[in-house]
């Protein structure tokens, strides 16, 4: 008997699963396969990257110590976004997430231009002179 798998599972229980995750989880379930992102969209909709989820961590503190009876937590609560769970699956690309007002990866080249064009735009209306702005380090 092979071991059963998420994709094995009876439908109504993929359902269920998907009923007790949050958007931002529900999200990171949905992305994994193309069998479950209908699911995801179905329960959850659009799903921006800057939904959040709180996340229950073990407590490094704790571990550390090792003090068995002391007033630490064993767990953390800790607040993660959806762009920053996502990160781990893209990291090997050359994508960098954009908040301001995009609010989506984009590459380097795209941030690069992005970040120009607000200089750009913010001497003009400073009347500064665009050399003098430039940042030093870079070429380096």
């Amino acid at each position: 008997m092979s071991a059963a798998t998420l994709l094995t599972l009876p439908g109504e229980v993929q359902l269920r699963i998907f009923d007790k995750l949050d958007k931002a989880t529900s999200a990171c379930l949905g992305v994994t396969c193309k069998y479950f992102y209908p699911m995801y969209r179905e329960f959850h909709g659009f799903v921006g990257l800057t939904c959040h989820t709180s996340l229950k961590i073990p407590n490094p503190a704790k571990k550390k110590r090792g003090l068995k009876g002391s007033k630490q937590p064993n767990f953390i609560v800790k607040k993660k976004y959806l762009h920053e769970l996502l990160r781990g699956w893209i990291g090997g690309w050359d994508l960098q997430f954009h908040g301001q007002n995009l609010n989506k990866y984009i590459t380097k080249r795209t941030w690069e231009r992005l970040e120009n064009e607000r200089l750009r735009l913010e001497n003009q209306r400073h009347g500064r002179n665009q050399a003098a702005n430039r940042n030093p380090w870079r070429g380096l």
